[in-house]
């Protein structure tokens, strides 16, 4: 099982972002963390990398019930979606498979949660 949903798109890294956003809020998804990879790891550790942004995206309503059925599920909260820069100067976008994350909890009702996101994750990568 492959654990990202994943396209490759002709935007750049910031307009790319920018629609993310967009089309995770049409989904009751807000960003509630932006990670600047690129100026993080410059700033830490020196290191030079392409655009690379990490968006930690959060549906209110899906993340209340998976801690509702399991406070431990919290671990895998928020869900990360990743834009960055190949070397080929690609733009590409990776969201978190939820079913595949979430597939050692042994609950149907996390599981129907996982699917919920995941249905919604594949329509906004198709979208972006």
């Amino acid at each position: 099982m492959n654990f990202v949903i994943k396209k490759h798109v002709k935007s750049s890294v910031p307009a790319t972002v920018e629609k993310l956003k967009s089309l995770l809020a049409q989904k009751g998804f807000g960003v509630i963390s932006e990670i600047d990879v690129q100026a993080l790891m410059a700033k830490k550790l020196g290191a030079k990398y392409r655009p690379h942004v990490i968006l930690g995206a959060c549906n209110p309503n899906f993340s209340n019930s998976l801690l509702l059925l399991d406070k431990d599920a919290g671990v895998f909260l928020p869900c990360n979606i990743v834009v960055y820069e190949t070397e080929q100067g690609e733009t590409t976008v990776s969201a978190i498979d939820p079913v595949a994350a979430m597939q050692h909890v042994k609950d149907s009702k996390v599981a129907e949660i996982a699917q919920s996101v995941r249905e919604a994750f594949e329509q906004i990568v198709k979208n972006v």
